[in-house]
């Protein structure tokens, strides 16, 4: 056995062919930055009068940021944002 390189002991990590892993250190976890959130902003009440002076984009438009059901009549777009606030 003394005949053998001193590499032998670098053999012993490797198992048919494969180099086994002993205990390797975990990684350190990393602090999650906080974000702030926005604050939201209050939901906006509308009259009917203010309602009725705008076109049927901005109903749409208001719709959309209020998450209320788009309709393709402005009426009915007007009656859905009321019934939201």
């Amino acid at each position: 056995m003394e005949n053998q390189p001193e590499d032998i002991l670098e053999n012993l990590t490797f198992v048919n062919g494969k180099e086994e892993v002993g205990e390797t250190p975990k990684p350190k976890k990393k602090a999650k930055k906080k974000v702030a959130e926005p604050k939201s902003e209050p939901v906006k009440k509308y009259s009917l009068e203010e309602l009725s002076k705008k076109s049927t984009t901005a109903l749409t438009n208001i719709c959309k940021e209020l998450g209320v059901s788009i309709a393709r009549r402005k009426p009915q777009m007007i009656e859905n944002i009321l019934n939201n606030n």
